[in-house]
């Protein structure tokens, strides 16, 4: 049954994540080298069961499309030399989309939260980040520079490193100067619902719940290259498999049949690939 799924399947700490991460950098580059003028929007959905699993693996994806997006930055400089080698001209990104508890759904509440961290005093700041920081983020992935401010000696040191371009639309960046995403202005990655559905992200980090919005939010097309000459997803990540004996396997399987309709709209049947340590 190769043809529909791979399953990668070894011990824990063996290098699952490290192996699906590394193939989703050949797919995005892949793309973007052969399907030059359809390259954009979202190449490959990564799905998990828990929000606490997507956070943290968050992380590590998101180090690695900082990377790719490097590697695009100089192919660009370069393609005047080598033009067949340009990685094109859209931001290679990543996008957290895991729901309203944890993450902005709107621009307008990003800023109504953001403003709440800059107000922050010593006295208050450790419960206004509890309270009002829904970015996730917490270190730039490049460098590792902190994004939130801290308390020390009594005053807070640090720099948030969230900000609203114009006022209107939610952007990460690095505060450190040094930093090659400080000089170039901001962080491939967005956690905003409503800024994900304007430019999807090369990589989607989603849970499995938020696919089940697909029947009442139509903006969520856009993941799947509807209303515009994009590819669809090429590649579909399932870790943690062994859940399909659960929910998995059950309530969200409900949602395979239109996910998989949606990818293959255009012709392109995606790639699916799952991980687990744990299945028989």
């Amino acid at each position: 049954d190769r043809n529909i799924v791979d399953l990668i399947w070894f011990p824990t700490g063996g290098g699952k994540t490290e192996a699906y991460l590394g193939l989703t950098a050949f797919t995005i580059f892949y793309r973007r080298l052969v399907h030059k003028d359809c390259s954009a929007g979202t190449t490959v959905i990564m799905r998990y069961t828990l929000r606490l699993l997507a956070a943290q693996q968050f992380t590590r994806a998101a180090t690695l499309i900082c990377a790719c997006e490097f590697i695009r930055r100089d192919s660009l400089q370069k393609s005047s030399k080598y033009k067949a080698y340009s990685l094109g001209d859209e931001e290679i990104s990543i996008g957290l989309w895991i729901g309203g508890e944890h993450t902005p759904n709107r621009n307008k509440q990003a800023k109504e939260h953001l403003d709440q961290l800059i107000k922050s005093t010593v006295d208050n700041i450790n419960e206004n980040k509890d309270k009002h920081n829904k970015f996730q983020v917490l270190k730039c992935p490049w460098c590792g520079t902190k994004l939130v401010k801290d308390k020390h000696d009594g005053h807070l040191i640090g720099q948030f490193g969230y900000r609203m371009k114009n006022n209107s639309h939610f952007e990460l960046f690095c505060p450190q100067e040094s930093c090659y995403y400080n000089q170039i202005g901001k962080l491939p990655i967005q956690i905003v619902d409503e800024e994900l559905y304007r430019m999807p992200p090369t990589l989607l980090f989603g849970t499995v719940d938020k696919f089940a919005m697909m029947a009442w939010d139509g903006r969520i097309g856009s993941f799947f290259g509807a209303n515009s000459n994009n590819r669809t997803p090429e590649l579909i990540i399932q870790d943690e498999l062994h859940l399909i004996s659960g929910a998995l396997g059950t309530m969200v399987g409900l949602y395979e049949s239109a996910i998989d309709g949606l990818c293959s709209m255009k012709g392109i049947k995606p790639k699916i690939i799952a991980s687990t340590a744990t299945i028989r």
